[in-house]
């Protein structure tokens, strides 16, 4: 899944970027929940589940990383891919 700060499509809808000072690189927070902080943090909170069988959504975090290689104090974590069953 391509990102903001890479480029390409398709570029993630929504962005929680709890790094502070890092929006121009990394994007802009429209989450629609309550507005992300540095981790350790749980983003998401559903108890009752999200009523809609079969949706699929996709987590990947960016951790900053000054020893990252490239030109960029970031790493990827692994992505998790999480659809919804009945």
């Amino acid at each position: 899944m391509p990102m903001q700060l890479t480029g390409g499509s398709p570029q993630p809808r929504y962005i929680a970027n709890g790094i502070p000072g890092s929006s121009a690189q990394l994007g802009t927070t429209n989450w629609p929940g309550p507005a992300p902080q540095p981790a350790p943090h749980r983003l998401l909170n559903l108890p009752t589940g999200t009523h809609r069988p079969g949706a699929s959504v996709f987590f990947q975090g960016l951790v900053r990383d000054d020893r990252a290689p490239g030109n960029r104090p970031y790493s990827v974590t692994n992505g998790v891919w999480l659809v919804i069953g009945p």
